[in-house]
């Protein structure tokens, strides 16, 4: 029947999801675009079976991972299939990579609902975009944090209107405060703006606890951790396999020239790197390998030797590959149709891309 080989065709597209090369881009075609219920409910169910560690109820679980789905954009890069990837790298981290050891389950199941609802309703322009206009969340949330405020307003929003997709609803009030004020905190940590003091922050902390789990049992030094997991997570597009650091750098610089389109358009400071007749794409990648995703990751290495003997090999080969394109910037300066992405496919399959600038 046609429903059991779609079901089958599903299976096999999660085969390997414990694993870093796992590709997301597989189950989103399996699923016809509803990787992230899939993928949430295998891990959220089968993996950590906190319907049974935390009561979850399955159809309110069910429910809640259609609503977030739902919210996401059709952005070519902070979509659901991104929420998706973020979702499965996390596990990762907490699962194949040991992470769990520091937390327990409500800050495990915190850690991944933050995963999936981190970007939620993103409309693909960066909170610079934002200030600048002066747009509607720009003037609610004071500038500070203009995405990440919106992400954590519109799912708790979404939440307390349905309580049929609140996934809190059978937590205790003390449980729920609790895991609202981790949500808080780690979707916040997700602003880019934030990195490199919550790396030095990191680095402190390793420096002064290593990585015995005990030592890392307080508020302050767990939530630190949870924050750079999620955040290193985030920016992890460039330590993956080729093929997919490839796709993600194709759906990033579309979604940056876009805005640059827009911002030359209004008459808006054009952001960095979103300016398609001057943004230099391997100049670019290699300084934010070299900036920010090695240093992320080499500290997060320490505590999880896993990264260090798979991650970051990934990471260098792709850093290599890098230095050895040479500069894309003419081909990539051809102006696709509005929110296309067809005029990078070409150049990055041609000459090579990895990851993304900025996030």
């Amino acid at each position: 029947r046609a429903d059991a080989a779609e079901r089958a065709t599903v299976v096999a597209a999660l085969e390997g999801m414990d694993e870093w090369g796992w590709d997301v881009f597989r189950l989103r075609e399996a699923s016809a675009r509803r990787e992230l219920q899939v993928l949430g409910w295998h891990i959220f169910i089968f993996r950590w079976r906190l319907d049974v560690k935390l009561g979850l109820e399955r159809r309110v679980l069910r429910r809640f991972l259609r609503f977030v789905e739902t919210l996401y954009l059709d952005c070519d890069y902070h979509n659901s299939t991104h929420a998706t990837d973020v979702l499965q790298t996390v596990h990762y981290m907490l699962y194949t990579g040991g992470g769990s050891k520091y937390l327990n389950d409500l800050q495990i199941f915190a850690l991944l609902v933050s995963a999936m609802v981190h970007d939620i309703a993103h409309d693909g322009f960066n909170n610079a975009f934002h200030k600048n206009c002066l747009s509607d969340r720009a003037l609610l949330y004071n500038d500070q944090s203009i995405q990440e405020n919106f992400h954590i307003w519109t799912v708790f929003e979404g939440m307390a209107s349905d309580c049929r997709c609140n996934i809190l609803r059978s937590l205790s009030l003390q449980e729920f405060r609790e895991v609202r004020r981790m949500i808080v905190t780690m979707v916040l940590s997700t602003d880019m703006s934030k990195h490199f003091v919550l790396c030095k922050d990191f680095k402190t902390l390793l420096e002064a606890k290593g990585n015995d789990p005990e030592a890392w049992m307080e508020e302050g030094p767990r939530d630190t951790f949870m924050c750079f997991v999620l955040h290193t997570c985030d920016i992890s597009g460039q330590s993956k396999p080729k093929s997919l650091a490839l796709a993600w750098t194709v759906r990033n610089f579309a979604e940056f020239f876009r805005q640059g389109d827009m911002e030359k358009a209004w008459g808006l400071p054009v952001s960095p790197q979103c300016d398609r007749s001057t943004t230099v794409v391997s100049s670019a990648q290699i300084g934010f390998i070299k900036f920010v995703v090695r240093p992320a990751f080499e500290s997060l290495a320490q505590m999880l030797p896993l990264v260090a003997l798979v991650c970051l090999p990934e990471l260098e080969r792709n850093f290599s590959h890098w230095l050895l394109r040479e500069d894309c910037a003419t081909s990539l300066r051809s102006k696709p149709g509005l929110g296309s992405s067809s005029g990078l496919a070409a150049t990055v399959d041609r000459d090579g891309a990895a990851g993304r600038p900025g996030g």
